[in-house]
């Protein structure tokens, strides 16, 4: 047979120690309740329980609870009472969604011209063949269009990108003024 080691015999001594104690602890308690039991179950008999009507909640709707804020009046939806408050949100200077959509707009669509225009000048430039910028004399001699060269193309696209990233950057500088403003993102779009 195996012999316990000298731990084991200390945790089963204490296991021992700990449920004798809960058994003395449970049977000290019952014989209180007994003592004590019938003065109580005769208070609880002799006390009425108390039947809450329409008006105690009437009552209760109209106090302020301690430590809470006043009751918000209730909305038929829950996206219905937070789509207000976006609505009624304004930025730190006062501005609403109104206010940064007039002023995003313009640029927005004058980067969408700029680009379409681009886009045009490119597509006519790929389009062109070298003898189209080219124009005989009745002479005979060859003389090129200034209106149909490829190098005043390249010009007006050059140009226009130019213009185009001046008004990125009025879009960009126009974000940054929103974002320090705490302007809501979707107020740009």
């Amino acid at each position: 047979m195996m012999r316990a080691s000298p731990f084991q015999k200390s945790c089963s001594l204490c296991i021992f120690v700990a449920l004798s104690l809960l058994v003395e602890a449970y049977h000290s308690s019952e014989t209180q309740s007994s003592a004590g039991g019938s003065k109580e179950a005769s208070k609880s008999d002799s006390k009425e329980k108390k039947v809450y009507t329409n008006s105690d909640l009437d009552r209760l709707r109209t106090t302020q609870p301690i430590n809470q804020d006043k009751a918000k009046p209730e909305n038929s939806g829950k996206n219905r009472g937070s789509k207000s408050e976006l609505e009624n949100y304004r930025d730190i200077h006062g501005h609403d969604r109104e206010y940064w959509q007039q002023k995003s707009h313009p640029l927005r669509s004058k980067l969408n011209l700029l680009d379409s225009k681009i886009a045009n000048l490119e597509n006519k430039k790929t389009g062109q063949t070298v003898s189209s910028g080219l124009k005989v004399s009745k002479s005979g001699e060859l003389h090129t269009s200034s209106e149909d060269s490829r190098v005043k193309l390249q010009q007006k696209i050059d140009d226009l990108k130019l213009q185009r990233s001046q008004v990125s950057r009025e879009i960009e500088d126009l974000e940054e003024r929103a974002r320090k403003a705490q302007a809501l993102p979707e107020w740009l779009r």
